[in-house]
């Protein structure tokens, strides 16, 4: 102990819990005067323990804040709301708040922060695999935790982080497996024969998601390379209410009672559970919605923003399917909404996500097209992009033989 704190030590006998008490200058406090901590214990042994210890922490750094420590459910609840959503994209946002909301905070909201233990999240883990939800879900409320706990260690409040103790569920790796020569080859016949199928042949092409390839844009062809520029992606964000009471206001859409064995309405597994109390969802049905539908947000990486060079095949393609586009154009009159970009609607406007994985899901109906459904949306095996003679990435240089200028353009 330093000799001022050691000349604190002493045992103050006019109290009536004859306490030994010590205390410890750790820092300053925000108004600028000294941060000393009070320390009391049974024993004189006990409290020079305590001192000690609480000295070592304030050398390394690791000095909790003053005052009562925070429970989980008020931290994950400050963390959530003022610190990760305003500074995260919108999907992480919401993967944050499912994990704050559905799973940290019931099971484990009433602990304090500084006391909680790994073994705490590691029953949560076990009890969400028992209740069927599959190891990657875990793994989500498992990362959630570690940066909100993460946060609350590097602002003082927790000395060490729990949750990079505990050990989540382990995730099986599944291969892909490859589309065959004559699978790519009907897939390609069935695309075509749609209407705006050829967001199909490009998806299965050039590898983009299914909000990149539904978001290109006439603007972002460049003819005189036979290039495309990937930007942007449309992304379907959820309804906001802009009424004064959202629970009453989507009181025909609440859920009240659980599926029943064998429902064939929800096509994802396991149906969703009855609506809480005092639901506020339901707000795409709000006379006065807002901040939701389809939004144009920036692609998921800036390694997403990327140049592809198309091949003669894909591009002619592509050129014919403006030229449709523009009878359609034509034929709609003033009825027409521009600037949808190259998969819309008959009338201009944007083609959803629902539309698209419909289209795909139809696909899989058709002989030779039984795996498609789940690669409408995804990244398409490799061999798709060799049957149509499109040039990797790696040998764009060799195949192209110079380099364009759209590669470094600004986006649009």
């Amino acid at each position: 102990m330093y000799p001022r704190d050691a000349a604190l030590l002493r045992r103050v006998g006019d109290l009536k819990d004859g306490k030994w008490h010590g205390r410890v200058t750790v820092g300053v406090r925000d108004d600028g005067k000294p941060d000393r901590r009070h320390i009391e214990r049974k024993t004189e042994a006990e409290v020079i323990d305590a001192v000690r210890a609480l000295e070592k922490q304030r050398d390394a750094g690791k000095v909790k804040k003053p005052g009562r420590a925070w429970t989980v459910e008020k931290w994950l609840t400050h963390w959530f709301e003022n610190i990760a959503a305003p500074s995260v994209r919108y999907k992480a946002a919401n993967a944050y708040r499912t994990a704050v909301y559905r799973h940290l905070v019931p099971n484990l909201g009433a602990h304090r922060i500084d006391k909680i233990e790994p073994e705490h999240f590691e029953k949560l883990y076990a009890k969400m695999r028992a209740a069927g939800l599959k190891a990657g879900t875990a793994h989500q409320v498992h990362r959630t935790a570690r940066t909100a706990f993460g946060e609350a260690l590097r602002r003082g409040h927790i000395v060490r982080n729990p949750v990079e103790l505990a050990k989540a569920p382990r995730i099986e790796e599944t291969d892909i497996e490859p589309f065959e020569a004559d699978e790519i080859g009907q897939l390609l016949v069935t695309a075509l024969s749609k209407r705006n199928g050829v967001r199909f042949v490009l998806a299965l092409a050039l590898g983009t998601r299914q909000g990149e390839t539904i978001g290109l844009k006439w603007s972002r062809l460049d003819k005189r390379n036979k290039a495309l520029r990937i930007a942007k992606q449309l992304q379907r964000q959820t309804w906001k209410h802009g009424c004064d009471d959202p629970h009453a206001c989507g009181a025909t859409y609440h859920k009240t009672t659980p599926c029943k064995e064998g429902c064939k309405r929800h096509h994802r597994k396991p149906c969703p559970p009855p609506c809480p109390p005092g639901c506020t969802s339901h707000a795409r049905w709000c006379p006065k919605r807002h901040g939701g539908g389809l939004v144009e947000v920036d692609v998921k990486s800036r390694a997403g923003r990327r140049g592809i060079v198309l091949a003669d095949r894909l591009y002619d393609l592509l050129i014919a399917h403006e030229e449709q586009q523009t009878k359609e154009r034509e034929l709609a009159g003033s009825e027409w909404h521009e600037g949808a970009g190259c998969s819309p609607s008959r009338t201009g406007s944007r083609s959803t996500h629902a539309a698209t994985s419909t289209t795909g899901r139809r696909f899989s109906t058709r002989p030779g097209c039984g795996r498609l459904g789940c690669t409408t949306h995804g990244t398409p095996p490799r061999p798709c992009c060799s049957c149509l003679a499109c040039p990797s990435e790696q040998s764009w240089n060799s195949w192209a033989g110079r380099t364009p200028a759209w590669r470094s353009a600004t986006s649009t």
